[in-house]
């Protein structure tokens, strides 16, 4: 199984998510020779949260030139540093763990998303996170909100964005797409999402010799 790079127009949209709050992971993946089925999906979670772990430590080390200090720039080094050896070394994941069941498209969105759209009152729609929440509300609903240039995006906005999304980067799934939910207590990743806000992990067939994760494990 191997990380590859979503063509230039996804790239571009999920910028945009990164930019505004998005919340979620995205991985696209290329199975090899008899990584099909569920066997293909189960990989690809596991290769997806190693890449997930190792972007992190990316994100940690970017951020040392601008910290305030020799004592923060040390701590950011040392810990982006002990992230990179953790996911070399596959710490604090647990494959024989992981299990997972194939769903429909409509589990996959949730009932947030109707008519090829999520609902124009996705904020109201749910009152309550479960522990498990859909694409929709993961992407449309995290912790602190989605913003644009630190305002609130607007509904129209935020409909156009999660739309790109689901055009460019999932390839509009559908009931012929192969969909995969997986647990989440089977890597470290997860922890922080399991202690408040909640966690998912979903790996979808899109059907261009790729398998794309996404990954859910937002906290305070």
């Amino acid at each position: 199984m191997k990380v590859i790079s979503f063509l230039p127009e996804a790239e571009s949209i999920l910028r945009r998510c990164d930019e505004v709050g998005v919340v979620l992971d995205f991985v696209r993946l290329s199975p090899g020779l008899g990584e099909q089925g569920e066997l293909g999906h189960r990989r690809a979670a596991l290769a997806a949260v190693t890449e997930a772990r190792r972007r992190h430590a990316d994100e940690v080390e970017a951020n040392v030139a601008d910290a305030p200090d020799a004592r923060e720039r040390e701590l950011l080094t040392r810990t982006a540093r002990r992230l990179r050896a953790e996911g070399e070394r596959l710490e604090g994941l647990d494959p024989e763990a992981l299990t997972g069941r194939r769903v429909s498209s409509a589990e996959f969105f949730g009932s947030g998303y109707v008519g090829g759209r999520p609902v124009p009152d996705v904020e109201e729609h749910y009152s309550v996170f479960g522990d498990e929440p859909d694409f929709t509300r993961a992407f449309c609903l995290p912790p602190y909100g989605l913003h644009g240039k630190h305002k609130r995006l607007s509904r129209s906005v935020l409909a156009e964005l999660f739309n790109g999304v689901v055009r460019e980067v999932l390839r509009s799934p559908d009931d012929s797409m192969e969909i995969w939910s997986w647990s989440t207590d089977w890597s470290e990743y997860f922890a922080l999402g399991r202690e408040w806000w909640g966690t998912a992990c979903w790996t979808l067939d899109t059907g261009d010799d790729s398998i794309v994760a996404v990954l859910a494990s937002p906290t305070d």
